[in-house]
This record gives C-alpha cells, sequence and structure tokens, in this order.
C-alpha cells in the first residue's frame, strides 16, 4: 500500500473541488483555470507516504542555484516571459551552450570546421541579440558592445567573447529580476511544487512560515539552542559581505560568546578540537574573521536536527498547512487576476472602446506568443531558430536547453500524462453528471 503525492504543472478549465480516485488510493483535488494542481491521494487508514528529505537545499535561494536547477528555471523563464524579458533568459541560455561547445574533444580534421560552426553560432548571438538593430536586442552598455564586436572581428573565435554580457545579464538578474520572482506567482507555484515533494534543512531555515512552524516544532531544549544557533550563522553569512571588519568580528564573537565558549549562555555539544578550529577562523590575521567560521559547528548541529526531527516535521500538521495555505494563496492571486481582466473586458464592452488594428495586432502578437493544449502542456511559439540547424539536427544550444528544462522531469513526463489524462477525464464525467 502506498499513497501518492504529486504536483503536476496542468490548466484545467473552470474550478473544481471534487473526490477524485486513482487506483485503490483517494483524495482531493482543487484545480483552478492557471494554477498548479496539488494532489494529495491518502490511504484509506490516513497515513500519507512521507516527503523526501535531501541533505541539501530543495529550493533555489540565489540566482545561481536557479540557473542550475531546471524546475525552478521553467518557472523563471514564465516570469520574465511576463514581464517581457525573456530575450534576456534566452540571451543567457544560448551562450552557455556556445560556451559549451568549447568544451567538446575535436579530432584535427574536424577542428577547422567546428570554429566555422562556433564563428556562425557566435554572430547568430551577435545579431539577435545585442545589434542594436535587432527585434530582441539587449541594451548593453557601449563598452560591452564594442569589445564583442572587436573580438567577433578577430580571426581567432574564442568561447570568452561573450562574458562581460553574460555577466552583465546576470547582474540583471541578480540584482533585479531574481528579487522581484522571489515576489511573484511563480514563485510561489515553484515552492508549492517542489516543498510538495522533497524538503531540506536549508528550506526550513529560507522560508519564515516553515521556520516559525519549525520553531514551535522542536521540543528539546538543547535541539532548540542548535536551531537557533543555525539561524544565527545563517543571518551572519548572509550579511557577511556588507559587514565592515568590526561588525563581523563583533557579530562572529556574539554568536560564539553566546553558543561555543566555555561561559556560553546557550552552550552546545562541540568538542574541543572544533571549538578550537572555530576560534583560529573568528581571530584572524588579518582582522577580519572568516565568513565560514562556524562551518564544522554547523554541520555539527544540522545533522543532529535534520536526522532527529526534519523527517517527522514534513509529516507533521504544520507542514502540511503551510503548503495547503500556500496554495490557497496562489489561487487566490489566479482568482484576482483572472476577476480583474475580466472587469476590465466588461467596462470596455460597456464603455463602447474597441481596439484599432494596431493595437488588435500588438495583443495578439503578446497573447500568441505561446499557448497551453488540452492537456495543459505550454509551447512556446515566438522564434527560435538559432536553436535549430536544419543542416545538423539538433543544435548544441537546443541540447542545451534541453539539458536545463527537461533532464529533471523526462522520467516523469510519462506517468504524469498518464495521471492527467485520467483526472481530467474524471473531473470532466463529474462535472457533466453535476449538469445533469
Amino acid at each position: 500500500m502506498t499513497s501518492i503525492i504529486c504536483v503536476l504543472n496542468q490548466k484545467l478549465g473552470p474550478k473544481y473541488y471534487e473526490r477524485s480516485s486513482f487506483g485503490s488510493d483517494t483524495g482531493y483535488c482543487y484545480a483552478d483555470n492557471q494554477s498548479r494542481i496539488l494532489l494529495v491521494f491518502v490511504l484509506a487508514n490516513g497515513v500519507q507516504e512521507p516527503i523526501g528529505i535531501q541533505e541539501s537545499r530543495a529550493i533555489a535561494h540565489n540566482v545561481d542555484l536557479l540557473l542550475g536547477d531546471p524546475s525552478g528555471l521553467a518557472f523563471f523563464i514564465h516570469y520574465l516571459e511576463s514581464c517581457e524579458q525573456l530575450n534576456l533568459i534566452k540571451f543567457w541560455i544560448h551562450v552557455e551552450g556556445y560556451k559549451a561547445s568549447f568544451g567538446e574533444k575535436r579530432t584535427v580534421s574536424s577542428q577547422k570546421a567546428e570554429e566555422s560552426l562556433a564563428l556562425l553560432d557566435a554572430r547568430n548571438i551577435y545579431n539577435k541579440y545585442i545589434d542594436e538593430e535587432s527585434v530582441s536586442s539587449i541594451s548593453f552598455p557601449r563598452k560591452i558592445l564594442k569589445k564583442v564586436f572587436d573580438k567577433l572581428s578577430e580571426q581567432q573565435i574564442s568561447s570568452d567573447i561573450f562574458d562581460e554580457a553574460r555577466d552583465y545579464v546576470h547582474d540583471l538578474f541578480d540584482s533585479r529580476y531574481f528579487k522581484q520572482f522571489e515576489e511573484s506567482l511563480f514563485y510561489k507555484k515553484y515552492q508549492l511544487q517542489v516543498l510538495s515533494r522533497h524538503c531540506g534543512l536549508d528550506d526550513v531555515l529560507h522560508v519564515p512560515s516553515l521556520l516559525n512552524a519549525f520553531l514551535e516544532f522542536v521540543d528539546n531544549r538543547g535541539d532548540h539552542n542548535c536551531l537557533q544557533f543555525l539561524i544565527a550563522c545563517h543571518t551572519f553569512e548572509t550579511n557577511y559581505r556588507f559587514l565592515s571588519d568590526k561588525e563581523a568580528l563583533d557579530d562572529a564573537m556574539s554568536i560564539y560568546d553566546k553558543y561555543i565558549s566555555m561561559q556560553a549562555i546557550s552552550p552546545l555539544k562541540i568538542d574541543d578540537m572544533v571549538r578550537r578550529t572555530m576560534e583560529s577562523e573568528i581571530c584572524t590575521v588579518s582582522g577580519r574573521p572568516s565568513q565560514m567560521s562556524f562551518y564544522s559547528a554547523k554541520r555539527v548541529c544540522a545533522l543532529r536536527i535534520r536526522e532527529r526531527y526534519l523527517r517527522r516535521f514534513v509529516r507533521s500538521p504544520g507542514y502540511h498547512n503551510y503548503l495547503i495555505e500556500l496554495e490557497a494563496d496562489v489561487h487566490n492571486t489566479v482568482s484576482g487576476i483572472y476577476f480583474q481582466c475580466r472587469y476590465s473586458a466588461t467596462n470596455d464592452e460597456q464603455s463602447g472602446y474597441y481596439p484599432n488594428d494596431a493595437e488588435r495586432f500588438n495583443y495578439d502578437f503578446c497573447r500568441n506568443l505561446a499557448e497551453v493544449d488540452c492537456m495543459g502542456r505550454y509551447h512556446v511559439l515566438y522564434d527560435d531558430s538559432l536553436a535549430v540547424d536544419k543542416d545538423r539536427g539538433p543544435s548544441r544550444i537546443r541540447q542545451k536547453l534541453r539539458k536545463y528544462l527537461d533532464k529533471a522531469t523526462l522520467k516523469e513526463e510519462e506517468v504524469a500524462l498518464e495521471v492527467a489524462r485520467t483526472i481530467i477525464a474524471d473531473v470532466q464525467n463529474m462535472v457533466e453528471a453535476g449538469r445533469k
């Protein structure tokens, strides 16, 4: 007997909240027009299969982790598309594919041909994203434009030709778009999808709602001190680059005095070797403590908390209440957007406003950037000619794109589609029966 927790990124018709069945398991299915579906199938005895525990984080908490996470990157792409900044992520992916092609082993006979293809790829990237006359052009600083153009004019093409431009886009992601992404509906959907399957201790420490529930869940005083120590270390490491030498030393000594020293107010069970290592990392020759001063003690505390509490916590009502609230938040946000769009359309009809040809063309163009088929699968309709070479089949850039977006879900795709077909058929039958 097993229960199933599956999160499907499907888009159904009107909203439903009906009891569903799958084999011998039963549960409830909530769906709306655009939000993600969270299906929790529970056994007859009420025991739910535990969510997977990961030693590392499951959620990407910074832009570098996000760009390396296929699931998170897919949501980030949807977010950038909604901001009309899709060309930024397309440029980044294409440049990553271009750089990866230089890591391939080449024979002497094929080296010249490969260099010609690399030059062609570089020119295509330049024409599509850097040339100021291109419709997909990115507003790079003049200095970067000149350097890329000069390198492209050289006889020997190199892998670092777009590095400065890529770093510029990365800085945009880090300073502007990732922060906005974290506050968006897409990030909530991403959290719901990932945390419904896996959870790591770092995820709990990074999500305030989960952390509050976890603090209440940890009942042992010594373990509570371990958890507070982990929170203090996380805050210290996050703010480290913004602190002066004196501020960093003061913060490190505050943590040391409270949890590590022989006179600690909330002492941790740390052996002498670990304590001496921390002391040498805090009291350095430069006068600035190392950012990783508490690394050894963190490992000990994290292992203790993970083994004693995390698996039980993800089975607790507190964790699942968080998922329910997150799903409701996603639904309410989508419903608000849907109502606003309907209200705006109704007002336009009542006021007798109808778009002119130019406005209608722009609307249709934006609307047709992508489509969703009857199974809720998302298909882009924008030009991806750079990723396709008719003579050579799938290009290196297309392979890189698939690596980022599809690798983590290829094995799940077939099962997910079959489950989706079953669910859609059941829901449609129930709706038809209700109408009759």
